[in-house]
Order: structure tokens, then C-alpha cells, then sequence
């Protein structure tokens, strides 16, 4: 989980914390975080609990052994990041481990015809190239960019690499006109750079012809029900929104008067799904009428278009669903809005849950972040108790500690966890609290 305890433990006896040297080996080995692309990276958290433990050197080794093994992206990354802090903190060791694995993928990508998703090979070795630009510079960048451009112009396949990531990062780090500059005056002496700034050129003309015709590209009714036929739940819900943020307020009204008259159950649902995105634009009883009716796909959609109201029978809605456990999750949505000091059953519905690991529960906490961000909170120093200790998402946790320190509910055990957390939001919450105030 990454909670600030870990190295409150291991700061009891630093150096003599033989007992968790497998509990520490394992963490840095391993991805533990709930969602990879959601969460903060850890390694500065693991390289501070490395710090504490007697043998450096031994965690340095295992970490290096595991960097040339993994396929996983999301631990190449963390991986990555542990050995640019060796290397940071003088060791050549970690710094060449870093540039063999990248000098590894330059060599096995222009082999590769086909990519996993899961391992994603393109983005580690961009990864690994953007901490040793870290390392050592843009002169590293420019390295990179023109073996890779090199690499792109002897093999022409699409997609031998990606490398916006690696470009993003360069100019966010050592400044856009810089790195333009740099790479346009090596691109008059080597092919392999010019080949990179071509590809460069080449992806933002086709992002901007796409984003152009995104724009002029109109969604309509009838799109939706096309996609709803062809079973495209994902292009729904993404042409639902489009359509919420562009349709003028009489194509809105034309749209509520279709779903009202359609026969179809599903294709009524999949249209409802625009106004999840924006009001609806009649009275709710319509919306409370779909509700009640036989179809489980309507009900849901029904209620995520109640989300957007305050309303004393919506709210009353939620509570019959949350004490009946049907629907809770979209239940709890509808309680974001309408909220009206149902501490207990909220509470009695977290503890129901015995799998905090699963998407339901970081559902749930979601919700309850969204209910108590904006209101006073004290009555529900439990519930966030609760969901402090249990939900597995970090992120969620600094949104969490920051409502606890804005009601003032935090614990003083809770706080000094919170100033070792493995994310730095959570940690400047917590620094920011103990400024302000002493407990």
C-alpha cells in the first residue's frame, strides 16, 4: 500500500532491520501499487527504505538482476527509478545498468512485428531513456533520439519505437526551444537525427489533422445507435459525451424526446448515456420512470443521470438502495449531491466489502471522496478512518489525509505516517497541516 508506517518501523533500529529484509526486497521487486497508471512511482519511498537496511549493495544487485528479466512495464519503471538514486548517489554500477538495458532494447525492438500490450517494450525503453537524460543530460537525449532515428531509418516498419514520451519529457525538462534547437542543428550532419525530427513533424501533422476532424465531426442520435447495435459499449459512452458537449440545447431536447418514445430498451439506455454528461433537460420524474422499469443496463444509466440533481427523492433513492445493497455503487454516486448525514449506512456498507483490493471498493472510496471534499466532514472522522486504512489506492489516500486535515480529524499516528507516505502529495498535506497547526 505504501503507507508511511513501513518506514516508520524501519526507522526504529536503521541498519539492523534484518527481520524486513524480505519484506523490503520483495516491495522493490515488485509493483504493488493498485493502479500503475494512476499512482506516483515509488522508488524514491523503497530507495528510502533501502537506506535503512545494513546491505545497499545486495538490494542494488537483485534490482539490476530483476531490470534485465521483467517485461512489465510499470516495474521497469519503478526498477529504473531505483537505480537512477544508486547512480544519483555515485554508484557507475547502476548508471551502465541503466544504458545496457536501453542499449538491449535498441537492438531486440527493430526485430519485434508484434507488441503485447501488458509488456509494452516501446514505452520501457523510453522509460529507461528519460532517467538517463535525468543522469546525464540533453546530451543523452540526443544520443537516444539519433540511434533511434538511425534505427527508423533502416527499419521502416511503422511503430519500431515510440517516442513522444521521451520527447515530452526533454522539453518539459530542459525547455522546448532548446531542445528544437539542438536537434535541428545536429540534423544537418546526421541522418539519424534528421530521421527522428521527420517523425517528430510527422506525428504532430497527423495529430492536428485528427484533432480537426474530431472537431468538425459532428455525433448525432443516430451514432449512438449504430454503435449501440454494433455492441460498442466503450465508443459509447466516449460518442455520449461528444455529443453532451457539442449538441446545442434544441438537439438536446430532440434527444430526451427519442428516448422517451424509443421501444427498445437497450438502445433507450445507450442514448440516456448523454445525459450522464450533461443536464437533462426535463422534469426527473421521466428519468425516475426508467428507473423503475425491468432493464438492469436502463436502471444504472438512470441513475448516473440522477448523479448531476439535488433532489430529496433521489437522495431517498439512495438510501433505499444503499440499506437494500442493490445498486450501491451508482448509489453512492447519487450521494455525492445528495448527502444528508448518512454517516451509518455509508459506513456499514464499506465494512460490508471483504475484497479491498477490487475496483467496487475503489468505487466506493471514490464516491465518498466526492461527498466529503466539499462539506464539513467531522461527523465522518470514522468513515474516513476506515477507508484510510483499507483502500489500496494512494492516490485516493492524499485525498483522503487532506480532508481529514481539513476538518481536523487527523490523528497524530496518522500524520506522522502521512510525512512518510510513498506519495509526495500525501507527504506535503501532511507538512503543510503540521505547519499550520501542532497536535
Amino acid at each position: 500500500m505504501g503507507l508511511g508506517s513501513a518506514i516508520l518501523v524501519l526507522n526504529k533500529t536503521p541498519g539492523n532491520n534484518e527481520y524486513y529484509w524480505d519484506a523490503v526486497l520483495y516491495a522493490c521487486l515488485h509493483d504493488t501499487r493498485y493502479n500503475w497508471q494512476c499512482e506516483d512511482g515509488r522508488h524514491y519511498y523503497l530507495y528510502e527504505a533501502i537506506n535503512l537496511m545494513a546491505d545497499k549493495t545486495c538490494f542494488e544487485d537483485k534490482i539490476i538482476e530483476k531490470l534485465y528479466k521483467t517485461e512489465s512495464l510499470a516495474l521497469t519503471g519503478q526498477l529504473s527509478g531505483l537505480l537512477y538514486l544508486f547512480a544519483k548517489d555515485g554508484s557507475s554500477k547502476a548508471a551502465d545498468a541503466l544504458q545496457k538495458r536501453l542499449d538491449q532494447y535498441l537492438v531486440i525492438l527493430p526485430r519485434k512485428r508484434t507488441y503485447s500490450v501488458r509488456t509494452s517494450p516501446r514505452e520501457s525503453a523510453e522509460c529507461i531513456a528519460i532517467w538517463l537524460c535525468e543522469l546525464y543530460g540533453i546530451v543523452s537525449f540526443l544520443q537516444t533520439a539519433e540511434r533511434m532515428g538511425e534505427i527508423m531509418q533502416n527499419h521502416p516498419e511503422p511503430n519500431v519505437f515510440w517516442y513522444d514520451w521521451l520527447f515530452d519529457s526533454a522539453q518539459n525538462k530542459f525547455g522546448e526551444k532548446c531542445v528544437m534547437d539542438r536537434l535541428n542543428h545536429n540534423a544537418k550532419t546526421s541522418l539519424g537525427v534528421r530521421c527522428f525530427l521527420d517523425a517528430v513533424f510527422s506525428d504532430r501533422k497527423s495529430y492536428e489533422e485528427t484533432r480537426k476532424h474530431r472537431q468538425d465531426d459532428k455525433i448525432t442520435c443516430d451514432d449512438l445507435i449504430q454503435a449501440s447495435a454494433e455492441n460498442k459499449s466503450l465508443q459509447l459512452r466516449s460518442l455520449a459525451r461528444r455529443m453532451a458537449k457539442t449538441a446545442t440545447s434544441e438537439e438536446l431536447y430532440q434527444a430526451a424526446q427519442r428516448i422517451k418514445y424509443e421501444s427498445d430498451t437497450k438502445v433507450k439506455a445507450d442514448l440516456l448515456k448523454i445525459f450522464i454528461f450533461v443536464d437533462y433537460p426535463y422534469d426527473l420524474t421521466e428519468i425516475f420512470i426508467y428507473y423503475y422499469c425491468d432493464d438492469t443496463s436502463l436502471k444504472k444509466t438512470a441513475l448516473e443521470v440522477l448523479a448531476r440533481f439535488k433532489d430529496k427523492r433521489i437522495h431517498d433513492l439512495a438510501a433505499e438502495n444503499i440499506k437494500s445493497n442493490i445498486f450501491v455503487a451508482e448509489s453512492f454516486g447519487l450521494q455525492v449531491k445528495n448527502f444528508d448525514h448518512d454517516y451509518g449506512i455509508i459506513l456499514d456498507v464499506l465494512k460490508r466489502h471483504k475484497n479491498y483490493d477490487s475496483y467496487d471498493f475503489h468505487s466506493l472510496v471514490m464516491d465518498v471522496k466526492k461527498i466529503f471534499e466539499k462539506r464539513n466532514a467531522k461527523q465522518a472522522r470514522d468513515i474516513l478512518l476506515y477507508i484510510y486504512s483499507k483502500n489500496c489506492c494512494s492516490s485516493c489516500r492524499t485525498d483522503i489525509v487532506r480532508i481529514m486535515c481539513r476538518n481536523n480529524v487527523i490523528s497524530k499516528k496518522i500524520l506522522e505516517e502521512a510525512l512518510y507516505d510513498c506519495c509526495e502529495d500525501t507527504r506535503r498535506v501532511g507538512k503543510r497541516y503540521l505547519a499550520k497547526n501542532s497536535i
